[in-house]
């Protein structure tokens, strides 16, 4: 099973992505997106949109805030996002 993280940027958007490794000073990530609120639904940007979305980024650890693992409903419909199955807006679970 694939690893999943969220983080915090500095910047204050909230992260969602697959980990693919991790260092003391960075992380490299896969798919990673942008997850914002809006009112009864979730939505995903990806965070380099001008990128292939399977590319990996390397993000320093200086921009982040914290990091957590995330809920496991998110990690499926991340994955369901990221297979296609998931508009890049829906609805909030809080199951």
């Amino acid at each position: 099973m694939s690893k999943f993280i969220v983080m915090k940027l500095v910047g204050g958007q909230d992260v969602m992505a697959k980990l693919i490794e991790e260092t003391d000073t960075s992380y490299k990530l896969e798919s990673p997106m942008v997850m914002t609120v809006d009112t009864d639904r979730i939505m995903y940007l990806a965070l380099a949109p001008f990128s292939p979305m399977d590319e990996q980024v390397e993000l320093s650890k200086q921009h982040v805030l914290f990091d957590a693992r995330p809920l496991p409903h998110m990690i499926d419909q991340f994955d369901d996002l990221m297979n296609g199955k998931l508009p890049q807006a829906t609805l909030v679970d809080n199951e």
